[in-house]
């Protein structure tokens, strides 16, 4: 009976010890929230090279405004490639995505070599460009700086079939994580 009284006893008297410490407490001061952003981006022409660019900012997105005024720190998690209207069908080429800051400076650059683009229209899996660590830390290192602005661009370059007008729509999604405060 004695040992339960110690345990009855201390138990509480540990958990106020800790939350007073804000050692449990810290974990529900701080939760994630993933910041989704779709750039959509319409290209055409007759020549051998498409390309098109847009700019945007976070604050354009609702859920980054819903939880600006608590984000604690931002950081890029994950960026694809997704058309989504392709004519011809059979368009293939090598389609580089840039990202740049909004002054233009190139945050990275990403080339799919030799794709036949309609391999990632719907219901295809987009493709998820790979970046390395250098680009991560560059990208957040500007969100950390406090931009929130940035340009992407489209390009496709020996494009085949090389005759005729070639017309590709596709978004360019961006998935940010947001460290916020409740």
């Amino acid at each position: 009976m004695k040992k339960y009284f110690s345990i009855i006893v201390l138990t509480p008297f540990l958990l106020y010890i800790l939350s007073v410490n804000g050692c449990i407490l810290d974990a529900f001061n701080t939760f994630f929230v993933n910041i989704p952003y779709s750039i959509n981006i319409s290209t055409s022409g007759v020549l051998s090279t498409i390309s098109e660019s847009k700019s945007f900012c976070l604050d354009e997105s609702k859920t980054y405004e819903d939880y600006k005024d608590d984000i604690k720190s931002i950081k890029l998690i994950r960026i694809t490639f997704r058309p989504t209207f392709v004519d011809p069908s059979n368009l293939s080429g090598d389609v580089t995505v840039n990202v740049m800051t909004s002054t233009g400076t190139m945050l990275f650059t990403h080339t799919l070599n030799n794709v036949a683009v309609s391999n990632y229209l719907p219901p295809n899996a987009p493709y998820e460009l790979e970046l390395s660590p250098g680009v991560f830390d560059g990208v957040n290192n500007y969100l950390e700086g406090g931009g929130r602005c940035f340009r992407a661009e489209l390009i496709v370059n020996n494009i085949v079939p090389a005759v005729g007008t070639k017309t590709l729509e596709a978004s360019i999604d961006i998935v940010f994580e947001a460290e916020t405060e409740p």
